[in-house]
């Protein structure tokens, strides 16, 4: 048996010529050519995304093939790649993975609020939550947390961290081994000295450079949202 999907207007006007009971509903041209016409079904998501924009009399859909192909869309999904591996090498506590993931001359900044509205955008003249000029600052701190010398880190917290909304900072690409990303983070914090937890939030803005055949951080500036802070943050926490 094949069944057909009748389409409002004409269930409408074959009610109406029984001289059955209609209301005042009458189809609208939207309603009309969003029933009139079926994307196929073997259709990607890019193409049905333009005939849902052009159908329903907004603007046309624009495919994400338009907006990166080729070589930039792979680079784009690498560069993401990264950021998953940092949040995940975070979480196992896997710190010399970590590091590796970040230049040399890498700049590692989290800037403070100065009111409700504004950030410091100085680090060298203002305070900052976290700031280390170089890799070399981070990794002291790797050599302090593995220590067990720090009171913050000892016991370590646990952490759960999730990556979504990773994007391309929309401007002129002037160079094939440079991305500049965002995303936006969650961080799930349980400290086990209190039998605590705290979830950080916010966001992040990325650049990476291609070197020796791997993308790496050469500069990570994390933005946290709520920056009312129980205990102590560290780069774990975000």
């Amino acid at each position: 048996m094949n069944l057909r999907v009748r389409p409002p207007e004409e269930a409408w006007e074959n009610q109406a010529a029984r001289g059955g009971k209609t209301s005042n509903y009458r189809p609208g041209p939207r309603t009309k050519s969003v029933y009139r016409a079926v994307p196929k079904a073997h259709s990607d998501w890019a193409s049905d995304f333009e005939w849902a924009g052009s159908r329903l009399g907004g603007t046309k859909g624009v495919p994400m093939g338009n907006i990166l192909s080729g070589d930039k869309r792979d680079n784009l999904n690498a560069g993401i790649e990264v950021l998953y591996r940092e949040a995940a090498y975070l979480d196992e506590q896997r710190w010399d993975q970590w590091l590796a993931l970040f230049v040399p001359d890498c700049e590692y900044w989290v800037p403070s609020w100065k009111n409700e509205e504004e950030l410091t955008s100085n680090p060298q003249a203002e305070l900052s939550h976290i700031f280390y000029a170089n890799r070399a600052g981070l990794e002291d701190r790797i050599v302090r947390i593995r220590s067990r010398r720090s009171p913050a880190s000892t016991p370590m917290p646990r952490t759960a961290h999730i990556i979504s909304n990773c994007l391309p900072i929309e401007e002129k690409q002037t160079h094939q081994d440079q991305i500049r990303l965002r995303s936006s983070w969650v961080c799930h914090v349980y400290f086990p000295r209190m039998h605590e937890s705290h979830a950080f939030f916010g966001r992040a803005e990325y650049e990476l450079i291609f070197q020796e055949g791997n993308w790496l951080i050469a500069r990570k500036k994390t933005i946290l949202q709520n920056d009312y802070i129980p205990t102590m943050l560290d780069i774990y926490c975000i």
